[in-house]
């Protein structure tokens, strides 16, 4: 996937160019308020820049863009991006296993490597039939990286995944990166820097810009 010269209104007010691919992990990194959201909802198709192009396939999209482009593109990126929102991506009144039914037959999940992550995070399947919104944070998070993590598609972008993990089930969850990145492109927003040891590559959000940047924020802090 590649961007090029993208803005939106007065968030990234610079224009952005970077390459995201499979193979490789990619942190996006910044105060908050200054974009990273944002910038995840434009790689995931919910929302559109306001001018610049993104090449997905190798077909490119200009912005703005016109109304035929527009079911086309969102068709490619429903195909390549699994987004992970902080918990919105769970149906909050359903329960766990409505939640599981329903994903399971309208997205491009493996099943049975959906349940071997859930088993792997320490999932308590006593809580199935409980609602999402009656389950703690951490409960939800590792619903939600279950899926992610199960998706066929070739990109996962996740918002804060470490929110409410314990430390065994944050180890798990880094595991987890390191045997998908050989196949995806991860991207993650994430303010917990004890996470970034193994990325390639940091989306750093300031100043109305999105710049690509290749030093470890996680190097400064251990040395």
């Amino acid at each position: 996937m590649i961007l090029e010269k993208i803005s939106k209104s007065h968030v990234i007010k610079g224009p952005a160019s970077f390459e995201v691919d499979c193979g490789k992990m990619y942190a996006v990194i910044g105060k908050n308020g200054k974009g990273k959201t944002t910038l995840l909802r434009i790689l995931s198709g919910n929302v559109f820049p306001d001018n610049g192009r993104v090449t997905l396939n190798e077909e490119t999209y200009c912005f703005p863009i016109g109304i035929l482009n527009t079911l086309k593109y969102q068709r490619a990126l429903r195909n390549a991006v699994l987004y992970i929102e902080d918990q919105n991506y769970l149906y909050q009144n359903l329960s766990c296993a409505q939640n599981i039914k329903y994903y399971m037959s309208v997205g491009n999940f493996n099943k049975e490597c959906f349940w071997e992550i859930l088993r792997n995070l320490e999932f308590n399947q006593n809580v199935l039939d409980k609602r999402i919104n009656e389950l703690s944070l951490g409960t939800k998070q590792k619903i939600s990286l279950s899926f992610a993590f199960s998706s066929v598609r070739p990109f996962i972008l996740l918002d804060e995944p470490t929110l409410g993990l314990d430390i065994d089930s944050k180890k798990v969850f880094l595991d987890m990166l390191k045997n998908k990145k050989e196949t995806k492109g991860i991207v993650i927003s994430t303010n917990d820097i004890s996470i970034l040891k193994d990325f390639d590559s940091f989306l750093l959000c300031e100043d109305n810009e999105v710049k690509m940047v290749y030093d470890n924020p996680y190097d400064k802090i251990s040395n």
